[in-house]
């Protein structure tokens, strides 16, 4: 009987999932003891792999790595703590947990991925076939509005053939603005000639 229990002790044990206080050992020289525990120079630089990682400024003098070692101490011992009260096991930080792990998910099995592959030219052909009209720029037009102003007939009579004169002036300018943006294109200034 006390066979059966050691041994279904030590399959719920063994197969209890990992903890989130409890990362994989990491191998190396030895930085620090705490608590019973040690942190090793494998555990610093696996920290240092992520990418929320101090930045080598801060880690270039011992005051810094000093500081870097002992704030790593402190996350472990807090959480540990916290881990003791039961807080791990808390619905809000479940969800949380479950947010981050599907992130990672995605981020790990699809966004990634994609990002490495470049498109193909069919790809890049297709898109801007079918974006041809959001990326397009529009024909710009300039209005203006001229007025001659006259009371009776006799003086807009007068006025008429100046009125076309400034008209067909300014048709003449923006017709010529035209042909020289085909010519020259959109891009570039180019003289009127």
């Amino acid at each position: 009987m006390t066979l059966g229990l050691l041994a279904g002790y030590g399959l719920a044990h063994f197969s209890a999932p990992p903890s989130v206080v409890d990362p994989p050992g990491a191998s190396g020289a030895t930085l620090a003891r705490y608590a019973g525990r040690k942190l090793t120079l494998g555990d610093a630089q696996a920290q240092l792999a992520l990418p929320n990682a101090p930045s080598a400024s801060l880690l270039s003098t011992p005051e810094g790595r000093k500081s870097y070692v002992e704030g790593l101490v402190r996350l472990d011992l807090l959480a540990r703590l916290a881990h003791e009260k039961g807080y791990d096991r808390d619905p809000a930080f479940l969800t949380r947990a479950r947010q981050e792990l599907a992130a990672m998910y995605l981020e790990n099995e699809f966004e990634e991925p994609a990002r490495k592959r470049a498109p193909t030219d069919a790809e890049v052909a297709k898109y801007f076939e079918e974006s041809k009209g959001r990326l397009q720029r529009p024909d710009k037009l300039r209005l203006a509005i001229v007025a001659f102003r006259a009371e009776d007939d006799a003086t807009r009579k007068a006025k008429q053939p100046v009125a076309q004169q400034v008209l067909a002036e300014i048709r003449r300018r923006s017709s010529r603005r035209m042909r020289a943006r085909r010519r020259c294109g959109r891009a570039t200034r180019c003289r009127m000639g």
